[in-house]
């Protein structure tokens, strides 16, 4: 494949906000560590759960603490050295997350140029060729290819590519 430009989500599909927020869940609430990759969180709070799950994150140091998701450092070591790689977050759902996030950037992917680091609201501001993410409302206004990372959340999704795995970007992209 040529050198393209990809833009590359940071929660969900480079580290495992979704785990981090379920096991958060599990201590907070009593859910079912069973369903953890299972079903997505936002349907299984009350209302009450929901805004103590949304005060955690407009607080915005829990973004420093979510674990990488398997494969996503080494592969994306690859492809910086292949690709104009950018990471894009929607950091502006939750403002207090941009030291966080920039802080969990420098200690996990230290061979990533900051610079290439986009904090933003609207990803389609990114104009990549193409946008691995996991939420849906990130491909709408995108001129690049979308291309849906599996989550809970968007497992019965079926208009985009998708892939499952780091493994599976590697396979796309190097």
């Amino acid at each position: 494949m040529y050198p393209c430009r990809l833009g590359i989500d940071m929660d969900d599909v480079i580290c495992d906000l979704h785990g981090y927020i379920y096991d958060w869940c599990v201590d907070n609430f009593g859910f079912d560590p069973a369903f953890k990759y299972k079903r997505h969180i936002a349907g299984m709070l009350t209302p009450d759960q929901a805004a103590q799950r949304l005060a955690l994150l407009d607080e915005g140091q829990v973004f420093r603490d979510f674990k990488p998701n398997i494969g996503a450092v080494e592969v994306l070591e690859q492809l910086v050295q292949k690709h104009d790689v950018f990471i894009v977050t929607a950091a502006m759902d939750h403002p207090r997350c941009l030291m966080p996030k920039f802080e969990w950037v420098q200690e996990h992917l230290p061979f990533f140029n900051p610079k290439k680091l986009v904090f933003c609201g609207d990803k389609y501001v990114a104009n990549v060729d193409y946008l691995i993410d996991d939420s849906l409302r990130h491909f709408e206004r995108l001129e690049g290819e979308a291309v849906v990372y599996s989550a809970p959340k968007n497992l019965h999704e079926t208009r985009y590519k998708r892939v499952n795995t780091w493994a599976e970007i590697a396979d796309m992209f190097l």
